[in-house]
């Protein structure tokens, strides 16, 4: 469905794209300096010749100085990178500046902005300065996220077939939609929705799902877009269950609850591809922040143009609560927004649950342009405020729009969907290119030592090289072979930005680092494509621990920080369970949060949304300031030692402040460490002078730290022993702090730990 929004942005991506043609910016400069403010000519002649012609410039102008600007446009040289974006609503400034800090590997962005228009434009650029932020740590997420994405649509590829999928036709019948969420408030609304269940067309996302079922109210769809198995299942029997409406990336563990599938494209655009060339029908639904804005995208393509939100608080209620089935919590201060309210003046709201109402907002706005645009209401009673909607209660709408019964919904089976063939086409290529990458790194790694040994024949070196050519142009072919080259495109994707990020560029004169690149690739490939065989050949598992491309890139940098503990790491598979049965408090699934906020309340969370992520962040600065008050040392006098039994966001902060840090991180378990590296890669929030020990992984631990405190010291650094608040209740932690403490102390640093 096409509307302004949407039209614009992909507008611009493709304008950002075209210009790019394919060459990324750079490691040392900028992708993308952003300019809020009035320009002349030589101005911006001079503002574009400071820049480096891959940066590109994208100009926020005010929408008076349109002709002025057209002006200028006239004489940019063809090719060059800048842009210019009016200061008005329509033209989606903030977003635009996330799609620039998101389409490249680098994702270093520059802001500036003129004295004249701080003010002028305050609301505008602190829009854009959020969506800055967001798009950083959307960046940061999706570096690892993207094969999680891929990986749940090769799995749910086997819920593809003819017996589950399904097709939904847009219905003649114009029936009035209510799309429910899981807020507070629709328990208050489930009763009157049941009364006319009949006459209504009734979506809910999957959250929602059991609360309707336990009230008697059978939906007639239910929405999921989330890849995460963290919520668990529902335990209905799927003839009990109504036709689920689902992104091909969601977790292979909801999946299989349903008997009847409409899927719709999802998050990865490798299987996107894939699956148009094995003609999967997949309905195009808009994949959001929000599994309401797909729910209510799906309601449009139904036919229905009169559409109630329920549920849709987006706010936090009286106890605290901002999910109906989530336990009641006290409103602190510091951590939470006022926002308008639908029957108050104000409402309390965080910044996730603000940017989701942002995220349905913007759609909406965006679906009432066109012809025939449905009308929306917000009867989410004492939520938060949803421009474009109408606050209206549900007797009211119900009242208004509900008039003839539902007739039947016009969903049927697929003529043909995956079938076993391709299923075995897939694997059977997938194994000819796993053992394609297992000769390149064998041949590679030979030619690497024959180079090495100067003792060897310049005869078995040539022979070596025309080997290693010989197996990487069989792997070409092997990884070339479509479908299975669609998929592989996720695999390139990822090792790009690991080798971007991570590895300093390999040159043309240096056959040792392209052999090492060489091998750090292939290695890659050939855990993703074992990994790909394991999804297509057995039963569907949500558990993310089996994703073992995912550890080896752990392994890959863990490998020039400290090599002990990643050979010891990928020669003990053992260790991916040894954390399940370690009383941590950890949460394994996604990296864990467990701190004491300066209100006292606990937060405890297995994902770090947008909200948590700001108020953890601001507790840690806090806490680090006070943390280097009391040190009285200045972060470039520092050696840090830092003690966690995996939370890292207090390193983090300190990492923003100086990137190079010289820290030396100590964990008990190696397994924790291991099972983080494959939620978050936990490298990114490490400043780069960092050494990770982990206790159980060597004996001799200890000794390696008094030799690394050592060094510190003897580089003239000051040293500060921390831990994580998290920390306070582990014996094995505090044993380690203890031990550290006496070196530290002895070289003549401090430990400032009692910090609230």
């Amino acid at each position: 469905m096409s509307d302004a929004y949407f039209t614009e942005m992909s507008r611009f991506r493709d304008r950002v794209l075209a210009l790019a043609a394919g060459k990324q910016p750079g490691r040392d400069i900028p992708a993308a300096h952003l300019y809020v403010g009035p320009i002349d000519a030589a101005s911006f002649a001079k503002m574009r010749d400071s820049l480096a012609p891959a940066t590109f410039l994208l100009i926020y102008h005010a929408p008076s100085d349109a002709v002025h600007i057209e002006d200028l446009a006239k004489n940019i040289r063809s090719g060059e990178r800048t842009l210019f974006c009016p200061l008005v609503p329509e033209a989606f400034c903030a977003d635009k500046a996330g799609v620039i800090t998101s389409l490249f590997l680098n994702h270093n962005v520059t802001l500036a902005i003129s004295d004249t228009y701080a003010t002028r434009y305050e609301r505008e650029i602190r829009e854009i300065r959020t969506s800055l932020e967001l798009a950083g740590s959307n960046a940061e997420k999706s570096y690892f996220g993207r094969l999680i994405y891929l990986r749940n649509a090769i799995i749910n590829l086997r819920y593809m077939d003819a017996a589950r999928s399904r097709i939904f036709t847009p219905m003649e019948q114009q029936l009035p939609a209510a799309v429910c969420s899981a807020g507070p408030s629709l328990k208050h609304s489930l009763p009157l929705l049941r009364e006319y269940a009949d006459r209504i067309l009734i979506i809910c996302v999957y959250r929602a799902l059991p609360l309707l079922l336990e009230a008697g109210i059978n939906p007639d769809f239910v929405v999921q877009v989330d890849p995460s198995d963290i919520m668990k299942s529902m335990q209905f029997k799927p003839d009990e269950l109504p036709p689920l409406v689902a992104a091909s990336s969601i977790s292979p563990v909801i999946a299989a609850e349903f008997n009847e599938i409409i899927w719709s494209t999802g998050d990865s655009p490798e299987f996107n591809a894939l699956g148009d060339e094995l003609d999967i029908p997949r309905l195009p639904l808009h994949i959001s922040r929000s599994v309401t804005v797909t729910a209510i995208d799906f309601a449009r393509y139904a036919g229905c143009r009169k559409i109630a939100l329920l549920g849709s608080d987006l706010c936090l209620a009286a106890d605290g609560r901002c999910y109906a089935d989530t336990a009641e919590q006290d409103i602190g201060n510091g951590f939470f927004i006022q926002v308008k309210g639908t029957s108050e003046d104000v409402v309390t709201t965080d910044l996730n649950l603000d940017l989701i109402r942002e995220s349905i907002q913007r759609y909406i706005q965006g679906a009432k342009t066109g012809p025939g645009a449905p009308s929306f209401y917000n009867c989410s009673e004492r939520g938060a405020n949803i421009e474009g909607c109408r606050n209206i209660s549900l007797e009211k709408f119900c009242s208004s729009f509900a008039g003839e019964l539902k007739g039947h919904l016009p969903l049927s089976a697929v003529d043909r969907g995956v079938s076993d063939d391709v299923m075995q086409t897939l694997r059977r290529q997938a194994r000819s290119a796993s053992t394609a990458a297992e000769n390149i790194i064998k041949h590679a790694s030979r030619l690497s030592n024959s180079l090495r040994n100067s003792s060897n024949e310049a005869k078995k070196i040539k022979s070596e090289q025309q080997l290693l050519s010989e197996a990487i142009k069989a792997g070409a072919d092997a990884m070339s072979t479509r479908p299975l080259s669609r998929v592989l495109r996720a695999y390139e994707q990822q090792t790009a930005e690991m080798d971007f990020r991570l590895f300093p560029a390999v040159m043309a004169n240096d056959p040792f680092g392209m052999l090492e690149q060489i091998i750090r690739t292939n290695r890659f490939i050939k855990f993703f494509i074992d990994d790909l065989i394991t999804d297509i050949s057995s039963e569907a598992q949500g558990d993310l621990r089996r994703y073992n491309c995912l550890r080896e890139i752990f392994l890959q940098l863990q490998q020039n920080r400290n090599p002990r503990l990643a050979e010891f790491l990928r020669c003990s598979p053992e260790c991916r369970d040894f954390a399940d049965n370690t009383s941590t408090g950890l949460n394994h699934l996604r990296l864990p949060f467990f701190l004491t906020l300066p209100d006292r309340r606990k937060v405890f969370t297995d994902s770090p949304t947008p909200g948590m992520e700001v108020g953890l962040r601001r507790y840690a600065k806090l806490r680090n300031r006070k943390f280097l008050e009391t040190a009285g040392i200045a972060t470039a006098d520092m050696a840090l030692v830092y003690v966690t039994a995996g939370n890292f966001y207090h390193l983090d902060e300190l990492r923003l402040r100086r990137a190079d840090l010289p820290t030396l991180v100590v964990m008990p378990w190696a397994g924790v460490a291991d099972i983080l590296s494959q939620r978050c890669l936990i490298d990114s929030f490490l400043p780069e002078n960092t050494t990770l020990v982990c206790v159980d992984a060597d004996p001799e631990w200890l000794e390696f730290c008094r030799k690394k405190i050592d060094a510190f010291k003897a580089a003239g650094k000051r040293l500060c022993l921390m831990k994580t608040p998290s920390a306070d209740a582990l014996p094995e932690v505090n044993e380690i702090f203890g031990q550290l403490n006496v070196l530290v102390q002895a070289s003549g640093g401090i430990s400032p730990e009692n910090i609230d």
